[in-house]
């Protein structure tokens, strides 16, 4: 759901407001908007600014007969205004990103930074129609609104003052979410015949690499089955802690994560490598389930890496 925190104003103009706060209303969260009602020209001109990245989006020459398909236009004037501003999101990734846009209007939560600073843009908004239009009629809303999106702001969410910028935060938290939700979803197990063709790879490598390094250090007389260890060790743990793949994982476009599908830590991905030394390791998978002991035992998966969808 997306929750829009009324302003007295537009609390009158909104005939279903619920005036008993959520007990989060000052989280700051990605669907949390604060909203106000001003006059433009005589004209209703609605103005939503996110409680989480102040981005904001303006609706001019709204009218009583339009609540009726609010949810419709806000989201089509976010749409439009994040297209407009080259946050880049197609339909499908937007529903999911957003949910769908079913608004919950709620009194004001009394949040002052957000409060403040959707005053200041209504301040700009009418400064910039002033100067530069004969009439709210003339403005190119998407144009005005994405100037707006690019005045730096005290950010909400830092204990210090500290300068953002409303379009570059909103696009850095869509591309959080986006990472999050297209991860979340789009998990493919990876069968036995994908790990033989992962180990088959990476142990060729690590045999070239050993027999090169060998005749390098032929003087030195170093034991084989030492060299193949230090390089197969170093193989694993740099490739996986620096690229989350080996050179195979490459080729199969599969990735190593945590089991809530984020980086590993550079002493996970250690552990998950000595625990391939195990003699039985390669037997847990291959005639067990897909997942290794080299992966239950450090809760970490191998998974296929998702393709990133720009549509």
């Amino acid at each position: 759901m997306t929750r829009i925190f009324c302003s007295k104003k537009l609390h009158g103009l909104i005939d279903n407001i619920d005036n008993q706060l959520p007990t989060d209303c000052l989280t700051r969260s990605l669907n949390d908007w604060n909203g106000q009602l001003f006059f433009t020209d005589r004209k209703k001109t609605l103005i939503f600014v996110n409680n989480l990245t102040c981005y904001s989006i303006l609706i001019i020459d709204f009218k009583k007969k339009d609540l009726k398909k609010i949810n419709s236009i806000f989201k089509q004037r976010l749409k439009d205004q994040l297209l407009h501003d080259k946050i880049s999101l197609n339909s499908q990734d937007f529903d999911k990103i957003f949910e769908p846009i079913d608004l919950l209007f709620f009194k004001t939560n009394n949040d002052r930074k957000i409060i403040g600073n959707m005053s200041d843009l209504i301040y700009q908004f009418k400064g910039m129609r002033e100067e530069n239009y004969t009439h709210v009629d003339s403005m190119d809303i998407k144009t005005v609104n994405g100037y707006l999106n690019n005045i730096p702001y005290n950010n909400p969410t830092e204990a210090k003052k500290i300068l953002s910028f409303p379009r570059e935060n909103m696009e850095l938290e869509i591309k959080n979410q986006w990472v999050n939700t297209t991860i979340n979803s789009t998990i493919v197990p990876v069968n036995k015949g994908i790990r033989i063709i992962n180990l088959g790879i990476d142990l060729m490598i690590i045999a070239v690499f050993t027999a090169v390094l060998l005749a390098l250090t032929k003087a030195i007389d170093i034991d084989q089955r030492l060299m193949f260890l230090i390089v197969f060790l170093c193989y694993y743990i740099s490739t996986e802690y620096i690229f989350n793949q080996t050179l195979g994982k490459i080729i199969t476009k599969t990735k190593v994560v945590n089991e809530n599908k984020t980086k590993p830590s550079f002493g996970r991905i250690i552990l998950r490598t000595f625990l391939r030394l195990n003699p039985f390791d390669s037997y847990s998978y291959l005639f067990g389930t897909e997942i290794g002991a080299h992966d239950s035992l450090s809760k970490t998966l191998l998974i296929k890496k998702p393709a990133h969808n720009k549509g």
